[in-house]
């Protein structure tokens, strides 16, 4: 895995760095806890500026989260809950996380989506209930874009 990074980073560079956190943000078993240092990596080596890095990163990362946002605005919660059931094992995600990550976004709100973009457990699927709560766009997108440059910035 770690050639496949390296390949993609050389070859296409930035736009790499975007495609391997938008694919880390659809599919969550592959964690940006890997995929955000080897991009800093590349940017120690002098192949890549690091600020470039986490724009990169941010902005895949971000538009990564936005089917996960839309997919709760239309599915809802118990379709959402019984997908987890069926097909979570692929997806690592169990139907008693994304239960979790309900609760946690009903307890806590919008701050829920500024906090959830750094805790590796809740970061994949957080934009499921803000869709489900239809948390107002622009709101999730805010809360969305610092939570994440704070999470891509201190891995980079």
């Amino acid at each position: 895995m770690i050639d496949f990074f390296q390949h993609l980073i050389d070859t296409l560079g930035y736009f790499g760095v975007f495609l391997l956190l938008l694919i880390e943000n659809l599919f969550p078993p592959l964690p940006s806890e890997v995929v955000a240092p080897f991009c800093g990596y590349a940017a120690a080596r002098g192949e890549l500026n690091i600020v470039g890095v986490i724009a990169a990163a941010v902005f895949g990362s971000m538009v990564g989260q936005l089917p996960w946002y839309y997919a709760g605005r239309m599915l809802g919660e118990k379709r959402i809950e019984a997908l987890a059931a069926r097909y979570g094992r692929w997806l690592t995600v169990t139907p008693h996380e994304v239960d979790r990550v309900f609760k946690w976004f009903y307890r806590y709100g919008a701050a829920s989506v500024f906090f959830g973009r750094m805790v590796p457990a809740i970061r994949a699927v957080i934009s499921l209930p803000a869709g489900i709560a239809a948390m107002p766009f622009g709101k999730f997108l805010a809360y969305s874009l610092v939570g994440t440059t704070i999470w891509m910035g201190g891995l980079a």
